[in-house]
């Protein structure tokens, strides 16, 4: 009689640990939720709740708190807002629009820390009614929810426009700066002592005389993934805007190069991120379209599987 208590007892907590198994493999790769298993090709991320019949770009993850960020516009693109889902009880809870100490703020670009404790948006709004120009704002993470957001100082937001921000573990801040209408580079802010330092132009090596935007830097800033607008045509590019990589080689940028027909089409490709693991890639694009020149309700974010040692390995870096 005890042995068969004992036997119970033991075969209940092999079931007990092996659910808890269960349980965190399926949280493993919780984005993937609504998505296939495989991925090796372009999906949709999460249909019907992150990728809808509305525009929807800048897709973000964040594995401390299990949510997804991403940004939501309208077709005109003069209405934009941050929103998020949170993975609850096994999936992924409807969309919801961010609030910065419970009041919404338009703007885009959303963008988490690494550690998740900070969101970073590009906004247009400004107490001088006669400017335009975009800015960077900055909100931290509190048991009530985003606080609100405050712009970040003159040596990173300008006259001229700020967008697509993305954080280093270091503080550092990425983004892109408009000097003309059709031109845009990459800078970074170095956070020291404190405060953010004037920012600077990243290397030709990056920048080009074209349009370079949307960049994400991984954490420890040993890569940075962009977009950069055709040089030729379709020539040595595929699309419209392209994603590409540069890489941190010894303290210097190396030369960007195109990721390749795998992540880009003749279509728009822009936003990239990673997954907190390197695992996965996220970034826009309009490739359901039938008319790549118009951005319409096509313009969706996409998940695939991503291998930075191959990739580096394929595009020849040292």
């Amino acid at each position: 009689m005890q042995f068969t208590t004992k036997v119970n007892y033991s075969l209940i907590l092999g079931a007990l640990l092996l659910f808890g198994c269960q349980n965190r493999d399926n949280d493993k790769d919780w984005y993937l939720t609504h998505n296939s298993n495989k991925m090796e090709e372009s999906s949709p991320l999460a249909p019907g709740i992150i990728s809808s019949n509305q525009i929807e770009y800048g897709g973000n993850i964040c594995e401390q708190h299990k949510e997804i960020y991403f940004t939501i516009n309208d077709t005109s693109w003069k209405s934009s807002f941050a929103a998020f889902s949170r993975f609850e009880n096994n999936r992924l809870l409807p969309r919801d629009t961010v609030r910065f100490d419970g009041q919404t703020m338009q703007g885009g670009d959303a963008h988490l820390s690494p550690d998740g404790d900070k969101l970073y948006i590009a906004s247009r709004v400004n107490n001088d009614s006669t400017r335009q120009d975009g800015n960077i704002w900055v909100a931290t993470r509190t048991p009530k929810g985003w606080s609100k957001a405050k712009k970040l100082p003159p040596t990173i937001n300008t006259e001229l426009g700020e967008f697509s921000p993305s954080q280093a573990n270091s503080g550092n801040i990425y983004f892109t700066r408009f000097t003309e209408e059709t031109h845009g580079d990459i800078y970074v802010s170095k956070f020291a002592d404190g405060e953010y330092q004037e920012a600077i132009r990243l290397p030709e090596t990056v920048n080009s005389k074209f349009i370079e935007c949307d960049s994400w830097v991984s954490p420890d800033e040993s890569f940075i993934l962009f977009v950069r607008r055709s040089e030729d045509g379709f020539k040595n590019s595929f699309g419209h805007f392209d994603l590409y990589i540069s890489f941190n080689i010894n303290g210097s940028w190396s030369d960007a190069k195109n990721l390749g027909k795998e992540y880009n089409t003749n279509f728009v490709e822009g936003s990239p991120s990673l997954s907190y693991d390197l695992k996965y890639i996220l970034y826009t694009s309009n490739r359901a379209s039938k008319n790549p020149d118009k951005f319409d309700g096509s313009l969706d974010i996409y998940i695939q599987k991503f291998n930075l040692e191959k990739l580096k390995s394929e595009l020849q870096f040292d």
